[in-house]
């Protein structure tokens, strides 16, 4: 639903999500959550829901499979070529100035980037940090209109945001968990907004 139109609107299971309800129904174990992306192309206007799924876990030969619904044929379609590197499954996508964006689940991770006008797949840029043992320890996410990437290394959780003109990462803060009673080791930790005094508001999926 659009809550500033109300205007609310239904679109049909994707084909990867038809596949894991099948895979959950024979109880199999390590199949992976497709999370659906949602932005706007800037120079339609036109709003894109988008998945993108690893495509090894539903036995499919790509690496990855990605479904854009439309809303003028009312109907999900497929985008080919796909992301050519395996996204990390646990951060939801974010959406910044007509683009999505995952972390993909590389030794050193990258920002994967979707334009949803030319709906194709590109790598803006490697992450800060290598050799993730967690992957729940990083995401991805928007914080004062900025692309930002953001690791937990108990205690502290740092937070970067991309310099976009210079294609560097900028330290923005870093948190102490332990500071937060709610927060526990190995918790995922989400920042969801950021002050210029230089605090982050951080949210958990329990929150």
């Amino acid at each position: 639903m659009n809550p500033a139109t109300r205007w609310q609107h239904t679109f049909p299971l994707s084909n990867i999500q038809n596949l894991l309800i099948k895979r959950l129904r024979r109880l199999r174990k390590n199949t992976p959550t497709p999370k659906l992306g949602f932005g706007k192309d800037k120079l339609t206007g036109t709003y894109k829901p988008v998945f993108l799924t690893n495509s090894s876990g539903f036995g499919l030969d790509d690496v990855t499979t990605c479904e854009v619904f439309d809303f003028t044929t009312q109907r999900l379609r497929y985008v080919h070529p796909a992301s050519h590197f395996t996204t990390n499954p646990h951060p939801n996508p974010v959406y910044l100035d007509g683009s999505l964006y995952w972390l993909t689940d590389c030794e050193v991770p990258k920002v994967l980037s979707f334009d949803l006008h030319t709906e194709t797949f590109h790598v803006i840029c490697n992450a800060l940090f290598a050799h993730v043992l967690d992957p729940l320890s990083v995401t991805i996410c928007i914080l004062d209109n900025r692309l930002c990437v953001s690791l937990r290394n108990w205690p502290t959780q740092d937070i970067w945001s991309f310099q976009y003109s210079s294609k560097t990462w900028a330290k923005m803060c870093s948190i102490d968990l332990t500071q937060n009673f709610f927060l526990v080791s190995g918790t995922q930790v989400c920042p969801v907004t950021y002050c210029n005094s230089g605090q982050a508001q951080v949210t958990t999926p329990r929150s």
